[in-house]
């Protein structure tokens, strides 16, 4: 039991420090981002779309940015382990809506081969609150 909540512990640790990478190199990029890259949140019964944006690769694997971070409307996403075609568990998400930063360390993402388009569900968190917001799906492309 002890290994399993270390493992659970850890893997929580480096999402949190992706979700920082992605913060920081977006903020170090004066939190601007152009480009063809898109995706598509659909959650609490509304769908929110993004354009605009890039893909980088960072580590092993990428990250996409679309909007400026200090603005009503930004999109974030990472998976900094691979660049394969498959699923993966724990990549980072974030985006904000309305006024509000949400996130997850929790979801299901599967890419394509090169990792230029794929999608993505989980259980959204309210960043200001800590609350949970329920569950989304979504879809991207670079």
């Amino acid at each position: 039991m002890r290994r399993f909540s270390r493992a659970i512990l850890e893997g929580s640790v480096i999402a949190a420090l992706c979700l920082l990478l992605a913060l920081t190199v977006v903020a170090g990029a004066a939190g601007r981002s152009t480009g063809t890259a898109k995706a598509t949140v659909k959650w609490q019964g509304k769908t929110y779309a993004f354009a605009g944006g890039r893909c980088k690769k960072i580590l092993d694997g990428f990250t996409m940015t679309i909007g400026n971070y200090a603005g009503s409307k930004y999109f974030t996403l990472q998976e900094s382990r691979t660049l394969k075609a498959g699923t993966y568990r724990q990549a980072v998400l974030g985006f904000h809506v309305n006024g509000k930063y949400y996130d997850t360390r929790s979801m299901t993402l599967t890419i394509t081969n090169g990792a230029r388009k794929g999608t993505f569900s989980g259980k959204l968190k309210n960043v200001q609150t800590g609350a949970s917001a329920g569950t989304f799906k979504g879809s991207f492309s670079c």
